[in-house]
C-alpha cells in the first residue's frame, strides 16, 4: 500500500489515475482524523505523523518530520522498538501489539500499546505504526498490583500469627507445619501446579494443624498408647481448624484444605470421609507432605522412623490411600533433587 501526505498532479491526467488520486487522498484524510495516533517511518527517519500523533506526544509536525523516532523512546525500552523494526523491515515479523514508554515533549512519559506493519512508501520500504496511549491503564494496573501485594502482606501476617500461636503451645506442631509447607511445595512444583495453587499450599500447609491447640498438650505429646475418646479428640482437629479458618476471607480455599488434609482417596480418612476427587488437589498433596514428615521426624512419643520407611509406605499406598502424582513427585525430589527439610 502506498501513502501518500500529498496532492501529486501528476495522478489527474486521467480518469483512472484520478481514481488512484482518490484513494491515496482516502488513505491520508483517514490517518489525518484517525483517534489512533499513525505514522510512518523511513530511512529510521520520520516521514508522516498524524494529527493524534501530535495530539498525545505534543510535538507538532514539522518538530518531528525528519528525525529519528528512537528519540521519544524511554531508553530503557530503545531496543525492544529497535528489534521489533528491524524484524518487520526483513519479513520476520508478525504484527504484533507491544508496549513502551514515550517520552512527551514535556518530558512526561506516556505508556502505549503498539502495532507496526511494513508498506513500500514513495517507492521505497518503510514501516506504519499506530499506538493507542494506555497510560491510564498502566496506573491502574500498577495501583492493583501494590493493593495485592498488600493484600498478600496482610494474609501472610495473619497466616504467621495463627502459626506464631501454635508455636508457643507445641513448638514441635509448629515445626511439623514449616516443614510440611515446604514440602508440600516443592511437591506441587514438580507437579507442575500453577503458583496461585502453589501459594494457597503453602498458607494452608502452615497452619493445617492450627485445630490442634484445642487438644490437651499432654495427649499430643504423651508417649504410649491413648485411649479411644483421645483419638477422637485429635482426629477433630481439621475440623476444629476450618471452623478457625472460614470466616477469613483467603482468596485460595485455606479452610477447605486444612479441613481435608486427612481425608483418604479410598474414604478410610476423616473426618467426613471423603473419597477420591471429592478431595481438594491441594489437600491430597498436603497429606502427601504431612505423612512423610510425621514419619521421618522425632516426636516426643517416638523417635524418627526415617526417610526410608516414609517413602516405603506412601508408595505402598499410592492410588489407594494417597495421590498417586503427588506420591511420585515426593519420591523424586527426595531421590533425584536431594529434598532435605
Amino acid at each position: 500500500m502506498i501513502f501518500r501526505t500529498e496532492p501529486d498532479e501528476r495522478l489527474c491526467q486521467s480518469d483512472g489515475v484520478q481514481q488512484l488520486s482518490d484513494t491515496a487522498d482516502l488513505a491520508h484524510a483517514l490517518m489525518r482524523s484517525s483517534g489512533t495516533a499513525i505514522y510512518i517511518v523511513q530511512d529510521r527517519k520520520f516521514q508522516y505523523i498524524n494529527h493524534y500523533f501530535q495530539e498525545l506526544s505534543d510535538y507538532l509536525e514539522d518538530e518531528l518530520l525528519g528525525t529519528e523516532p528512537l528519540n521519544l523512546v524511554h531508553p530503557d525500552d530503545r531496543e525492544k522498538v529497535r528489534t521489533n523494526a528491524i524484524m518487520n523491515l526483513k519479513g520476520h515479523y508478525q504484527p504484533t501489539p507491544y508496549e513502551y514508554r514515550l517520552i512527551k515533549k514535556n518530558k512526561q512519559l506516556m505508556w502505549v500499546l503498539e502495532r507496526v506493519t511494513s508498506i513500500n512508501y514513495r517507492g521505497k520500504p518503510a514501516t506504519v505504526g499506530n499506538f493507542l496511549d494506555i497510560t491510564r491503564r498502566k496506573q491502574t494496573e500498577d495501583e492493583l498490583t501494590l493493593s495485592i501485594s498488600k493484600l498478600r502482606k496482610a494474609m501472610d501476617g495473619a497466616v504467621q500469627a495463627i502459626a506464631f500461636i501454635v508455636d508457643q503451645r507445641d513448638p514441635y506442631t509448629a515445626s511439623h507445619q514449616r516443614r510440611v509447607a515446604r514440602l508440600a511445595c516443592a511437591i506441587a512444583q514438580e507437579m507442575n501446579i500453577p503458583e496461585s495453587k502453589i501459594d494457597g499450599i503453602q498458607m494452608a500447609a502452615s497452619i493445617h494443624d492450627i485445630g490442634k491447640i484445642y487438644v490437651p498438650a499432654e495427649i499430643l505429646n504423651r508417649p504410649g498408647t491413648l485411649t479411644e475418646c483421645e483419638h477422637q479428640m485429635i482426629r477433630e482437629h481439621p475440623r476444629i481448624g476450618y471452623d478457625i479458618l472460614k470466616g477469613i476471607e483467603f482468596p485460595y480455599p485455606v479452610a477447605q484444605m486444612v479441613l481435608q488434609h486427612h481425608e483418604r482417596l479410598d474414604g478410610s480418612g476423616y473426618p467426613s470421609g471423603l473419597k477420591a476427587d471429592e478431595i481438594l488437589l491441594e489437600s491430597r498433596i498436603i497429606a502427601v507432605a504431612d505423612v512423610v514428615e510425621a514419619m521421618a521426624s522425632h516426636r516426643p512419643y517416638r523417635p524418627s522412623l526415617g526417610i526410608t520407611r516414609a517413602m516405603n509406605k506412601i508408595k505402598a499406598n499410592s492410588g489407594t490411600l494417597y495421590e498417586a502424582t503427588a506420591v511420585d513427585a515426593c519420591v523424586k525430589i527426595f531421590r533425584t533433587k536431594s529434598f532435605k527439610f
